[in-house]
């Protein structure tokens, strides 16, 4: 059971595994190089996984000469707080850096994990992107401002061995934004090579042809979803292509036999409801793990196999330092991949989303080898919610205008539709999840034990994505406590017990109990028991009224949501227009998220909205710009437009 509740992970055994030095006709060194690849936004759609669309012939060689991991997911369906996770060790809910480009001050205790390597002598190299969602000032890189391999290792000594972290955008989202994308990253990454090379490079490409592919179930079949589909698969062969040189450029310089290759994705991706979404397309990963012949004593198992093991980046994070020969601290919660003896395997993995660029959301996911089961704790919204970037793929407006028209069906229509509170998904038989068996009763015990393993597990990592974001950051602002720092473990039990019960069993008792607690996250919380409660009396209308006075915008904006939902649409107004003037930037996110979901009449609120647009805000005035260009442009053309790129 230990390995179920607990999120420190013993390192005991990991500093007394012997790197033994190796020999070979290349430069000795005794400390293995250890790169890992990251294709972004990338789902294991390559060939090797079974993908018979995608031509990947130098993964799928790579393949057979590693470890392929076939259940490897990430924490977090979308970069920012899955990288924030990756550096530190850390779920980024136990450190409240799970929001989308947050900046989040975290204890100075937990290292990045590029400090340690760095200190036991690794030189640490970084192609551009980290995005952590994390403050701090950060020299756990000795480079990190190159883009051609050739120069990743310009600052090495002679012999030193290092850590390399290559990020690929070959298939990052923006790629399906329109075909200039890719032209522009296939020329800037290969441009070295001089236009004989690219140009034949291309020829090696084949055209994947949208009338031939086969759609997941979960999509609409119409052709700006085929289009998109085949040109994602397209930006993979490409990827390949980026794999197989950088590949060579090791052998090149005399290092691939020296190094331990990983390959994997930051999260899953990118078509809609896969990237920021909860689910295997927005979770699961391809992971591979090439050791060479002088570090075979480091592999988990023989080069070649395909393994069943569940494991998350969580894991991956302490495995690169086990193999560097570095002691994992205990901070870090996951467990080393290359220890093979006294550990067992993963019963399950965890993930999570919250707030996916301007649009908050809270999903609590726990996924064994048979089965997901999902916490929705914002069950009142739609699956798809607006994102400006993710609308700016054509298939997702087009799904989007498809379904107004009354043209998708019971499968195709669920991203458009509130969710269910709670979901079991049998992901073996249904691998895009589109039959909910939680209200199975054949599955009734399924469903008891998934829920009593995910809660025990939040309370466990101390999941402070139970506090709205801006009460974190107003409690920062006031008082310096970083967000880990705020809430007694016996405070943050209660606090996700009583979420759950908010949502799932949402008495007016309950309600009111909340409603009135000292502390505004429970007031929060509260707000939302009397709307899943669903009704409206005089008693709970002033319960309401008077939660719309709180001291904390969150708790105001949710009080204004429950109102307009349960029929109070004018009170609700106005309870939001007057947050347009908060001095919080997440309680105005969360404030125009809500005009935004209920697709309220905003023209009252044209010049206030302007106005608030030409703010300027210390963190998040990113999204609100995009949210109130949407609201404007969307809804109340006659004040004129704003673009969101602005």
């Amino acid at each position: 059971m230990h390995n179920l509740f607990s999120v420190l992970k013993l390192a005991i055994l990991l500093g007394l595994i012997p790197l033994l030095c190796s020999f070979s006709s290349e430069k000795p060194i005794a400390k293995p190089n250890i790169v890992w690849f990251v294709s972004e936004d990338n789902a294991p759609y390559l060939g090797v996984y079974g993908n018979p669309y995608v031509h990947t012939p130098n993964l799928d060689k790579f393949a057979a000469s590693s470890v392929l991991y076939e259940n490897a997911f990430s924490n977090a369906p979308v970069c920012a707080p899955s990288r924030s996770g990756i550096i530190t060790g850390v779920l980024p809910v136990s450190m409240g850096t799970q929001h989308m480009r947050s900046e989040v001050k975290i204890d100075d205790q937990i290292r990045f994990f590029t400090s340690l390597l760095q200190e036991n002598g690794y030189y640490t190299t970084l192609r551009r992107k980290r995005d952590y969602n994390i403050v701090r000032d950060d020299l756990s890189w000795d480079d990190d401002d190159w883009w051609d391999k050739e120069d990743a290792l310009n600052g090495r000594k002679e012999n030193q061995p290092f850590f390399l972290f290559y990020n690929t955008f070959m298939t990052h989202e923006d790629k399906l934004h329109g075909p200039q994308k890719i032209e522009e990253y296939f020329q800037a990454t290969f441009s070295r090579l001089g236009k004989r090379a690219v140009d034949s490079l291309r020829q090696t490409i084949h055209v994947i042809d949208p009338d031939k592919i086969s759609v997941p179930e979960y999509l609409p079949d119409i052709p700006e979803v085929r289009k998109d589909l085949a040109h994602y698969y397209q930006c993979m062969e490409m990827m390949d292509l980026e794999f197989k040189l950088f590949l060579d450029y090791l052998k090149s310089i005399g290092e691939l036999e020296n190094t331990i290759v990983i390959y994997a994705s930051d999260h899953g991706g990118v078509m809609g409801r896969s990237k920021r979404f909860a689910f295997e397309t927005g979770l699961k990963v391809p992971l591979m793990i090439r050791f060479p012949e002088k570090y075979q004593h480091m592999a988990p198992y023989p080069s070649g196999s395909r393994v069943s093991d569940l494991v998350t980046f969580l894991d991956l994070t302490p495995s690169i330092l086990s193999m560097a020969g570095v002691p994992v601290p205990e901070f870090m919660q996951g467990s080393p991949l290359f220890v093979k003896e006294n550990q067992e395997p993963n019963e399950f993995v965890f993930g999570f989303r919250d707030r996916m660029d301007e649009a908050y959301d809270q999903v609590r996911i726990v996924r064994n080898k048979k089965y997901r089961y999902i916490q929705s704790y914002m069950p009142q919204r739609i699956y798809g919610q607006h994102i400006d970037y993710l609308w700016k793929a054509p298939h997702v407006p087009a799904w989007e205008n498809l379904n107004a028209e009354g043209l998708t069906d019971n499968i195709t229509g669920q991203f458009w539709k509130p969710k269910p509170s709670e979901s079991l998904y049998d992901v073996e038989n249904d691998p895009f999840e589109t039959k909910n068996l939680a209200s199975d009763p054949r599955y009734a015990s399924v469903v008891e034990e998934m829920r009593y393993l995910t809660m025990e597990y939040l309370k466990s990592i101390g999941d402070l994505g139970f506090v709205p974001e801006g009460i974190l950051w107003e409690n920062y602002q006031q008082k310096g406590l970083i967000y880990q720092k705020q809430f007694s473990k016996e405070i943050l039990d209660r606090l996700i017990e009583m979420a759950f019960q908010a949502v799932n069993n949402p008495s007016q008792e309950l309600a009111k109990q909340l409603s009135f607690d000292e502390n505004p996250a429970f007031r929060f919380w509260g707000a939302m028991a009397y709307l899943q409660n669903g009704e409206m009396t005089p008693e709970i209308y002033k319960d309401l009224m008077e939660l719309s006075k709180d001291e904390r915008g969150d708790v105001r904006v949710m009080a204004a949501e429950s109102l307009y939902l349960l029929g109070k649409e004018s009170d609700a107004s106005v309870i939001l227009e007057k947050e347009f003037s908060s001095e919080n930037p997440f309680v105005i996110i969360r404030a125009l998220g809500v005009l935004i979901s209920l697709n309220m009449d905003s023209k009252r609120f044209g010049q206030r909205l302007i106005a608030l647009s030409e703010r300027r805000f210390v963190q998040g005035e990113e999204y609100i710009r995009k949210q109130v260009a949407y609201l404007i442009n969307n809804n109340i053309k006659h004040v004129g437009t704003i673009s969101s790129s602005e």
